[in-house]
């Protein structure tokens, strides 16, 4: 049994819809899919899915699942939702490989934290993306995007065009089609915004739009049909001149890797463009919304043969034309198999002095899975506590974030804050002592640091190691 982890909103599908594509490379008896939020394209496909609340954190010992498991597979990071931690954990302590599906946003991608850590603890990290790019990890395959190609395999676009004129009723052989999803209202709006615009220059284009219809509706130049999924949304989106979408990833390299000139609209969601690789940017069209002067780099676009050939020369250069990527990761979830993973349990524990902090973002590099713990205490110098972005140790160019201190905070003159919680006094001591006594490792920096805590360190010494850069004490404090 192939376990697909998945979670959907009805305006948010991209992780739903990796895993259908890998699931069905599967016999649909082997596939399961445990899922949050929106389910209707999973039941729609014929395969049995598990509903779940993802917005809750779970012991792992607490996840009950079925017993004849033989992967479970992540169709995103499993830290972006937090039910997904502690299944990720309990995939670790059953011995079921684990593998992790994630898109490939830019070059040595796989160098980053969270990437190169997921790929340490999952038995495989598989990223899709487009041929140019390189995971920076020889671990870490990138696989083309994971088409659904049943309607286009082996078909030229002209043949495909042929095919969607047909299906659409559509007689004449139209100039240009634009092809637009356009799902939510404000889409909708921007993209007949465009169309009013080409049809006053005369430009024949013929827009297919995606809308929440039941049944194909024209008007002239203007069909809407009902929503799409997988193979008939390659189909359209190979057809067309044009594809117009909201600002999503999986939209941009779907296009891009069939060599379709792409407008993305709104900024947001799914797509930020700080993440993604300034050559996909460079190929692509991202707005907002449609201004005048946007509908007339369109018309542009669409009208002069030289413009179009332009675009058409930067998206080519992004992929080499492969679209077998949901084979090709099927294939290597069949051959993962579970690997044992002993990571030590390293506590680092530091005063939130800014030269220790920054002794403590060093030691993390060197530790990935380390557990900071500050003690935000009084130094007597009538500045506040650090701003929490002090403790960051996440590296300027690496675009997911992580702070994972603990930091027990006081006030800045004294230790009046105690005053409040006086009752907590000794529940707080013990637990720190409870980080220290479940620690492999107990790294503590500075010798001001442990003089604070010396009561408790004392009684494990065996695994306790103070990191000493001559660090000045606080004078006044001391």
């Amino acid at each position: 049994m192939y376990l697909f982890i998945t979670y959907a909103r009805e305006d948010m599908r991209g992780v739903q819809v990796r895993g259908l594509r890998i699931a069905k490379q599967f016999p649909k008896k082997k596939v399961l899919f445990l899922n949050g939020g929106n389910q209707d394209w999973i039941t729609k496909a014929g395969y049995r899915c598990l509903k779940h609340n993802f917005n809750t954190f779970f012991f792992p010992d607490h996840i009950k699942l079925p017993r004849n498991i033989k992967c479970i597979i992540f169709c995103d990071l499993p830290t972006n939702r937090a039910f997904q931690i502690g299944l990720f954990l309990y995939a670790k302590e059953k011995n079921i490989p684990c593998v992790v599906l994630e898109n490939m946003y830019r070059g040595n991608q796989a160098q980053e934290t969270i990437y190169h850590n997921t790929a340490q603890y999952a038995d495989r990290l598989i990223l899709n993306g487009l041929s140019f790019m390189k995971s920076g990890n020889k671990k870490v395959p990138v696989v083309s995007p994971l088409f659904d190609t049943s309607l286009i395999a082996g078909k030229t676009k002209t043949a495909v065009r042929r095919e969607v004129l047909k299906k659409l009723g559509v007689a004449q052989n139209p100039e240009k089609i634009v092809f637009a999803s356009a799902y939510n209202s404000a889409a909708h709006a921007e993209t007949a915004k465009l169309f009013w615009h080409l049809q006053k220059k005369n430009v024949e284009a013929l827009f297919v739009v995606i809308s929440n219809i039941k049944r194909i509706k024209k008007r002239g130049n203007w069909i809407e049909i009902p929503p799409v999924q997988g193979d008939e949304m390659m189909q359209y989106m190979k057809a067309a001149d044009l594809f117009i979408s909201k600002a999503g990833y999986l939209q941009v390299i779907e296009a891009t890797a069939l060599g379709v000139p792409m407008m993305a609209l709104g900024i947001g969601g799914g797509f930020r463009k700080a993440w993604v690789s300034k050559k996909i940017l460079d190929a692509i069209i991202i707005a907002p919304s449609v201004t005048p002067a946007l509908a007339g780099k369109i018309q542009t676009l669409l009208s002069s043969l030289g413009a179009y050939q332009k675009a058409l020369h930067k998206i080519r250069a992004l992929h080499n034309g492969k679209l077998n990527g949901a084979e090709l990761t099927a294939a290597l979830i069949r051959k993962t198999t579970f690997r044992k993973k002993a990571f030590p349990k390293t506590l680092i524990i530091s005063l939130d002095k800014e030269r220790e902090t920054q002794e403590v973002q060093k030691l993390m590099r060197q530790h990935p899975f380390a557990l900071p713990l500050y003690l935000s205490l009084p130094f007597f110098t009538n500045v506040f506590n650090r701003k929490l972005a002090d403790y960051d140790p996440t590296q300027k160019h690496e675009f997911l974030h992580y702070n994972p201190a603990f930091i027990y905070s006081f006030d800045y003159d004294a230790l009046h804050s105690f005053m409040k919680i006086l009752p907590w006094y000794t529940s707080f001591l013990k637990n720190i002592e409870v980080f220290v006594q479940q620690a492999d490792t107990c790294l503590v920096v500075g010798k001001e640091t442990y003089q604070y805590l010396e009561t408790i360190l004392k009684k494990y010494k065996r695994k306790i190691k103070i990191v000493d850069k001559k660090f000045p004490f606080n004078v006044r404090g001391k």
